[in-house]
């Protein structure tokens, strides 16, 4: 994180403008060759961005206009994960390898990505192709010819420029990519405060204070893959700016906790278990269920039948369509007091949480959480909360109690809560004895950040 003092100058809040597009779309482009070893003809490729990619195509690998070694389509490569293909480089001493968006238009600069040249001969197959793309510094640019058991190797920042890569040891399978740190400069033009930066990894957070605390300073942009922002000043006050690097995804331990007994509540059936535990992370394009709307299909067989396929296909949907990031399908709770934990991996794409479990001795009524965001008002991720749990009515079934028989509700009426429902309301007498305190919710869910202890 970088801090800078801009004095006798401030914001105009209302007038804010943030430059640049979230960073949450996979992207071809963070693919990059990053190690060739000519004597056995193993190419490393490494996904350099800090999310999942899946190859949507083909990619070729291009060597001396042989195309035969390529990517398949519909690889996934984990955020920094490096995989190993090989070629057939035929022992020569001065060569070149490029890789390609997809297998063919090998004469268009924009479908070629990366890739380089060795040996000290100009111009070598695709060279003059990379070159006027940008791929490439020069047709005269060309990495020394390793030797028998040497690898080319990407040492610097980018692969598009012979001064990054060295002759060395083969190291297949361990690139580090090497991430400058953040450097911010700042100036004023035409009324604006323009921050510039580089290094670090995107996306990027700009906050600002009046005074140097660390707490007193606040988002005023987040999710930034541009490398500026300009805001509007003021004259005579002084403002702080800090730019920092963004954590895209978190992993989280969940406990969904029942307190549904007759220790708690004075009204409780005999089959007081809940059923599986279905949801997922999400952006806000994605509804799982909503309180005031009708429920789906898929959610009514959820909760009124127990029947979780149809609920699990639509979130399946979702994640294909970008919409969800990760599935929630766990088995129910169907010990008194009993407990089930589980862990999950969100991206700030989809920070956003959804999941309901059925009262297994209720008509249609359910616990659940909405939309519940695992991002904090900062824009950092929750470090641990709980989370009551309320008790809603589907709107499927017109049966009042628990146990009753089926008493399908036509038409289907809107979701609603009935928290306020005496049977969850009224505290036991052993709650009623020892203190003043209403009847606690009849499940929660305790979420706890585990990938940064």
């Amino acid at each position: 994180m970088k801090t800078i003092f801009f004095p006798r100058f401030a914001f105009g809040l209302g007038a804010l403008l943030m430059t640049g597009s979230p960073l949450f779309s996979q992207s071809v482009e963070d693919l990059w060759i990053t190690e060739v070893n000519p004597s056995t003809g193993q190419i490393e490729v490494t996904n350099v961005s800090r999310e999942e990619f899946t190859t949507p195509q083909t990619m070729a690998f291009c060597h001396r206009f042989n195309y035969s070694a390529t990517i398949p389509a519909n690889t996934t490569f984990a955020p920094g994960e490096s995989r190993i293909y090989t070629t057939n480089f035929g022992n020569q001493p001065s060569s070149d390898l490029w890789i390609y968006r997809s297998r063919g238009g090998f004469g268009n600069p924009a479908n070629l990505l990366n890739g380089l040249q060795w040996g000290g001969t100009a111009g070598i197959g695709r060279a003059s192709v990379a070159v006027s793309g940008g791929h490439w510094d020069a047709v005269s640019s060309h990495v020394p010819s390793p030797g028998p058991d040497e690898s080319l190797l990407l040492t610097g920042p980018d692969p598009f420029s012979a001064a990054n890569w060295t002759v060395g040891p083969a190291d297949l399978g361990n690139f580090v990519r090497n991430v400058p740190p953040l450097e911010v400069k700042l100036n004023i033009e035409d009324g604006l405060v323009n921050l510039t930066w580089t290094g670090g990894l995107p996306p990027f957070q700009i906050l600002a204070s009046e005074t140097l605390e660390p707490e007193s300073f606040v988002p005023i942009a987040n999710d930034l893959d541009a490398r500026s922002f300009s805001l509007p000043i003021a004259a005579n006050t002084r403002q702080f700016f800090q730019v920092r690097e963004l954590e895209l995804t978190a992993t989280f331990e969940v406990s969904f906790r029942s307190a549904w007994s007759l220790l708690a509540f004075a009204e409780v059936p005999a089959n007081n278990s809940f059923g599986d535990i279905i949801g997922s992370t999400h952006n806000d394009t994605f509804t799982l269920w909503e309180p005031g709307s009708l429920s789906s299909s898929a959610f009514a067989s959820l909760i009124e039948e127990g029947q979780s396929s149809a609920i699990r296909n639509v979130v399946d949907s979702a994640i294909a369509n970008g919409s969800a990031g990760t599935l929630i399908d766990q088995p129910g709770v169907f010990q008194e007091l009993g407990s089930r934990t589980f862990q999950i991996t969100v991206r700030r794409d989809s920070p956003l949480l959804s999941l309901a479990s059925a009262l297994q001795a209720s008509p249609d009524w359910f616990v659940g959480l909405e939309n519940y965001s695992l991002l904090d008002g900062n824009g950092d991720w929750r470090q641990a909360v709980e989370v009551g749990l309320d008790v809603y009515d589907a709107g499927v079934d017109s049966a009042f109690g628990f146990n009753s028989p089926d008493f399908p509700t036509f038409p289907v009426e809107a979701i609603t809560s009935i928290q306020n429902n005496p049977l969850f309301t009224t505290p036991s007498l052993l709650i009623g004895f020892n203190s003043d305190a209403p009847a606690p919710p009849v499940a929660a869910l305790v979420i706890t950040r585990i990938d940064n202890q």
